[in-house]
């Protein structure tokens, strides 16, 4: 739970000896060290000496005390006098473990509303124990979008994103905001974090953007991401000078469709679900069926599909598809399905009216005449009458799911049969053709004739251990050298050539014959000029390389893209000139991967954490798989998410353009068409490294599959000209 710490001038102090300014309180289970590291934050400028305006200071800070990471909100104000009869100040920190602000409110929400806050002190020293935070925890479903006072101060509520776009120690103007209002925008614009960094809850983002309301000369302005002074402080030319913004001329540069609807209109939660084809959907037997859900709601929902089952009508959920698209492909019969949509604004999950599809027989194209009856023609019975009612009719549909439900399982079973029949024999013929090999090794075939000409070979033949010799470190020599031994060609005679097109055109080396003992362990690694690197991560990625398919395994871990540090798994090659940089992610459907996870390819200025950077690739986000890109400017900014499309599908195929700074983002779609994603700017050097990026998004690794991996260029490794036509 949180711990409090209370700091004033006191005739007595909770450490015995010490009066003045000291803890008059804290909580009993705050440790030492604790308890001094808030002390040295403990100071207050008393502006009213100076010809200004008393203001109350509030500061959120991340402090690390002996590798352990705290979260800290302070509120400093005065406090009339002391016992002395001088000026005094009170300082109430309050501090929260990383493993508990997801159920706090966010800092700014917690200065406004929480009415803990401790403004005088008058009683004897104390620790503190069965401490209530409930009205603190009460707070954390407080929510203050949409942006009014940033519509107020700005004139639109999406420029709310700018505060979250400005560089890691900024200051700002507030101008005439009171501090009420200065903190309502802190409590908009890190709200709308749940849109912009959607890979956790915006209350737990939240106290990770650090402030303070009225920065003091005793402040370190690396402790604050965004620091607030105002014009009548007397030390605002010196802290601030020219390159403090002012507050209302805050301008949001890039936001998507759904983080302008997040705060123009603020949480608003699914109420309609709708699937196209909204109805029964015919395909035949062999074929795929697509649907497609579209949902309301702010955010932007996410997806569960159910099928529903045929005897008990329960709905059961299919796994990985979380996506709005499904892909079916039933056997026979009729199947039917349903979907979920839900987000993080509340209410009740909204279910989607059910569709079905229903497998037809392939039929031949080849139209015949049907043979004319002998006798008078007997109309079938319908199994519908117009008298029958409602219950009747669900009970003969009932019956015919049954009876496709039996028909189902009989062909399962032919099916299996057949199977097992086709492995007997599959095994059978595997086994006779062992045993004839076998034979053929033993030499049981061979007649006299050729018994006798082994035989007279055999006299010719060098010593055992010359010949074992001969044959571990190369036998070429008898088929390269005509002038060789008799010996060593009765040897290669004896062995079958184990690639008919290679003997047939050039006889093998002895380098390359010496080298054959390596293959297996070359095939494993990387290529030449091909590297694999830990960004940001200790434990270095498992890469496996697979010559023939041209095929990337990586075994990696990452945590993200998004934040002023990468932690990512990176396999790359440095490069010095423009080009086009091309790969296929391939997902594996028993392995869906983790929400905030993103795989994909990667142009990079170095092997730096917070190198410049542009990506485009796979997304993880809210249960939902997406193309996205990603770049990094400057070094001192977070990477930023510039475009998502949502996908649904196994098979990511990417491109990556580079010319000069500009860079253009695409994708394949589904009749294998390039689509553009987006267009970069980015002032990368000319020496950089373009690769693969795995990037579980947590603290496990995961497995990558990359095929069809080419890079265009000045170099031509892995993907030559030659494969890429093969590819396509």
């Amino acid at each position: 739970m949180p711990q409090q710490l209370i700091y004033t001038s006191a005739p007595r102090g909770l450490v015995a000896g010490r009066s003045g300014y000291c803890t008059v309180a804290r909580s009993a289970t705050m440790r030492e060290a604790l308890m001094l590291r808030l002390e040295q934050f403990s100071y207050y400028d008393h502006l009213s000496l100076v010809g200004g305006t008393e203001r109350p200071v509030l500061a959120c800070r991340v402090i690390d005390l002996r590798g352990t990471r705290y979260h800290v909100l302070s509120r400093i104000q005065d406090a009339g006098l002391d016992f002395t009869g001088r000026t005094n100040f009170i300082a109430h920190h309050l501090v929260v473990t990383p493993e508990e602000v997801s159920q706090m409110p966010t800092p700014a929400m917690a200065f406004r509303k929480w009415a803990g806050w401790i403004s005088t002190w008058s009683g004897e020293p104390q620790l503190l124990n069965n401490e209530d935070w409930s009205g603190l925890t009460d707070l954390s479903t407080a929510r203050c979008l949409p942006a009014r006072a940033w519509a107020g101060v700005a004139g639109d509520p999406v420029h709310a994103y700018g505060l979250l776009e400005a560089k890691s120690g900024s200051c700002f103007c507030p101008e005439n905001a009171t501090d009420d209002t200065l903190l309502t925008l802190l409590a908009e614009s890190t709200e709308l974090l749940e849109v912009r960094d959607s890979r956790r809850d915006f209350r737990a983002a939240a106290w990770e953007w650090t402030f303070t309301t009225s920065s003091q000369e005793q402040d370190n302005p690396a402790d604050f991401r965004w620091r607030f002074v105002r014009r009548d402080h007397p030390a605002f030319a010196k802290q601030a000078g020219s390159g403090c913004v002012s507050l209302p001329s805050v301008r949001a540069a890039r936001f998507t469709e759904e983080e302008k609807l997040f705060a123009q209109k603020g949480w608003q939660p699914v109420q309609n679900v709708s699937v196209k084809p909204s109805a029964h959907l015919p395909i035949q037997e062999g074929e795929k069926g697509y649907f497609q859900a579209e949902a309301d709601g702010v955010p932007y929902p996410s997806y569960q599909w159910y099928e529903i089952d045929i005897s008990t009508r329960q709905p059961k959920p299919i796994k990985g598809a979380t996506g709005p698209g499904l892909e079916v492909q039933p056997r026979r019969g009729v199947a039917r399905y349903r979907v979920e949509a839900f987000n993080q604004a509340g209410g009740s999950r909204r279910t989607s009216p059910e569709v079905s599809v229903e497998v037809r027989a392939a039929y031949n194209t080849r139209w015949e005449a049907p043979p004319k009856p002998a006798g008078p023609v007997k109309r079938k019975t319908s199994l519908v009458s117009i008298d029958d009612d409602e219950e009747s009719l669900e009970r003969k549909q009932r019956n015919v799911e049954k009876a496709e439900e039996i028909g189902r399982k009989l062909r399962e079973q032919q099916e299996r049969g057949r199977t097992v029949k086709w492995a007997v024999i599959s095994t059978a013929i595997l086994a006779l053709l062992i045993l004839l090999l076998i034979a053929w090794k033993q030499g049981w075939f061979m007649n006299r004739k050729d018994s006798a000409r082994t035989m007279g070979a055999s006299t010719n033949q060098a010593p055992p251990d010359t010949a074992a010799k001969m044959q571990s470190v190369g036998v070429t020599d008898a088929v390269t050298n005509p002038a060789a031994s008799p010996g060593t060609a009765a040897v290669r005679a004896a062995e079958p050539p184990t690639n008919i097109d290679s003997a047939a055109t050039s006889a093998p080396t002895n380098k390359e014959v010496l080298s054959a003992a390596n293959t297996e362990d070359e095939q494993k690694g990387l290529p030449k000029p091909w590297r694999a690197k830990p960004i940001g991560i200790t434990e270095k990625p498992e890469v496996s390389f697979n010559p023939t398919n041209r095929v990337f395994v990586i075994t990696g871990g990452g945590s993200g893209l998004t934040g002023e540090n990468d932690r990512l798994s990176f396999v790359y090659q440095q490069v010095s000139s423009d080009g086009v940089l091309e790969a296929r992610f391939l997902l594996n459907p028993r392995m869906p991967p983790p929400t905030g996870s993103q795989f994909g390819i990667m142009m990079r200025e170095s092997e730096k954490v917070n190198a410049r950077f542009v990506f485009v690739g796979f997304s993880k986000i809210n249960m939902g798989s997406f193309h996205a890109a990603y770049s990094r400017g400057d070094k001192s900014e977070p990477a930023a998410q510039n475009t998502n499309i949502p996908w649904y599908g196994d098979v990511f195929h990417y491109q990556l353009k580079r010319v000069g700074h500009t860079y253009e983002a695409s994708y394949k779609d589904p009749l294998g068409n390039w689509k553009l994603l987006t267009k970069l700017t980015n002032t990368m050097g000319t020496n950089y490294l373009v690769g693969l990026v795995a990037c579980p998004g947590g603290t496990n690794r995961m497995m990558a599959t990359f095929d069809q991996v080419h890079w265009t260029g000045n170099q031509e490794t892995v993907g030559s000209q030659a494969n890429r036509k093969r590819d396509k």
